[in-house]
């Protein structure tokens, strides 16, 4: 199981310059060739293999006639060493951003909690969006849990802004630590409020990332919400 939590060194983190051109968002073939992330062709996830070297882990078609897409991601640019400590990775950071405007994607909802990143995370996280002209949306959710009190109080609150973008036919983003469980529950969730049935919402999430919502409280919740 993907657990950094309390492993994560207290570093300080300098503010590299990201490699992102606001003139040219579409991400460029030598950037990720210098991170050997190279490759083509879209898998059962709706994204191609360099997007899923990247932590990218699924496309979700929101309506047959949209362009507009769900995309369920790891925390961008966190790199977990086999020791287990965590670090953003500038030029990774601005990979995954750089893919996911090129994929037409305008706001990019984070759910982690301060605990579940290194130091400075969030801002560079924040500085990089704001070059790319995304804009960054926070509903902080325990690991393995969903949505009580403030964190429900502000999901009610953006929620609506994100099915705006949807409805103008842009792409969102959604992100937690490792991209599966909160980001997972978020996904199926706004599924459930543009119409579709809990069991059908959860069926297609899961067809292109198995391991989409991981605990009993995120199924439960997501009941809840039928």
């Amino acid at each position: 199981m993907f657990i950094i939590k309390g492993q994560l060194p207290e570093m300080p983190f300098t503010k590299k310059p990201l490699l992102s051109d606001p003139q040219r968002p579409s991400p460029e073939d030598s950037d990720l060739n210098a991170l050997g992330l190279s490759g083509s062709g879209t898998n059962r996830s709706g994204l191609s293999e360099a997007e899923e070297a990247l932590g990218l882990r699924a496309a979700i078609t929101v309506a047959p006639d949209s362009p507009a897409r769900i995309f369920m991601l790891a925390a961008p640019g966190l790199e977990i060493s086999v020791h287990g400590a965590g670090w953003i990775n500038p030029e990774s950071l601005d990979c995954v951003l750089k893919r996911l405007r090129a994929r037409g994607v305008t706001q990019l909802l984070a759910l982690t909690e301060p605990i579940d990143l290194p130091p400075g995370a969030d801002s560079l996280l924040d500085e990089g969006c704001k070059q790319m002209g995304i804009n960054t949306l926070r509903c902080a959710i325990p690991d393995f849990s969903a949505p009580t009190g403030r964190s429900a109080d502000r999901w009610r609150q953006i929620a609506p802004q994100l099915h705006l973008a949807l409805d103008r036919r842009e792409s969102i983003a959604i992100c937690c630590m490792f991209g599966a469980g909160r980001s997972g529950m978020k996904t199926v969730n706004l599924l459930m409020q543009r119409g579709a049935p809990y069991a059908d919402a959860l069926a297609t999430v899961r067809a292109l990332y198995p391991r989409a919502v991981e605990s009993q409280a995120q199924m439960a919740w997501l009941a809840s919400q039928a």
